[in-house]
């Protein structure tokens, strides 16, 4: 992760760099698209729906309100939603909004940094499944090399929802992937469990496998993190 990430011009640069069009060209994501299926297997998100749901069962969250990012086609939210017993809202918000989309789940069209700014004020609860992977730290004066689809939308999402989060505020992170491997933005990892204002307060192993970019091992994770402001 870039040492200046945080500094305007920066921040201008690669938000500005989130296009729809940018998201499409990729084949990966051409595919999604018009793909009625999650990212990851289906058994991982029936888990991940399952543990969101022991977890809020064991620790109720008044007003529940899940604010999901990246969110794609919305199958693995709808998963997700379907498997939260408890009484709660949900917002899922992405650039593009899929040819094929699970219907029932109500969708924003808006990048992770616009449904921050709009919707962490109503939200408890900010959610990313399988954020896109971004690990190349190169920059140029035209624009951002590397991945071409969403780089480091998980970063300025997780840092603009703590900053928008008021002193003794109940709000959790949850994030499924790896943190910075095949999915998320490298760096993440150490980003949110050295973050002062985060105390990590359920980790799970879901999935070991092989990674479909380079072949490489991989383990997925649900991560949920407390947001503490004092």
């Amino acid at each position: 992760m870039p040492i200046d990430i945080d500094s305007p011009k920066i921040r201008e640069m690669i938000v500005f760099s989130w296009t729809e069009g940018k998201i499409l060209s990729d084949g990966y994501n051409r595919e999604q698209n018009t793909v009625f299926e999650p990212t990851q297997p289906t058994h991982v998100i029936d888990t991940v729906g399952d543990e969101i749901n022991k977890f809020f069962e064991a620790n109720p969250l008044k007003n529940m309100c899940v604010l999901d990012i990246m969110s794609g086609n919305c199958y693995a939210s709808a998963i997700v939603e379907c498997m939260i017993k408890q009484e709660h809202k949900w917002l899922s918000t992405d650039i593009i909004d899929s040819k094929v989309r699970w219907e029932h789940i109500p969708f924003h069209k808006c990048n992770a940094v616009t449904a921050v700014t709009y919707y962490a004020n109503v939200s408890n609860v900010l959610l990313m499944i399988s954020p896109s992977p971004y690990d190349d730290y190169r920059f140029n004066k035209a624009a951002i090399r590397g991945n071409k689809d969403y780089g480091y939308a998980d970063y300025y999402g997780c840092h603009d929802y703590i900053e928008k989060t008021k002193m003794g505020e109940e709000k959790y992170i949850i994030i499924v992937g790896e943190l910075g491997a095949s999915d998320g933005t490298a760096g993440m990892y150490k980003y949110m469990t050295e973050n002062k204002h985060l105390v990590l307060v359920f980790r799970k192993l879901l999935h070991t496998g092989t990674s479909s970019w380079d072949g490489r091992p991989i383990e997925k994770e649900i991560f949920i993190f407390k947001i503490k402001k004092d």
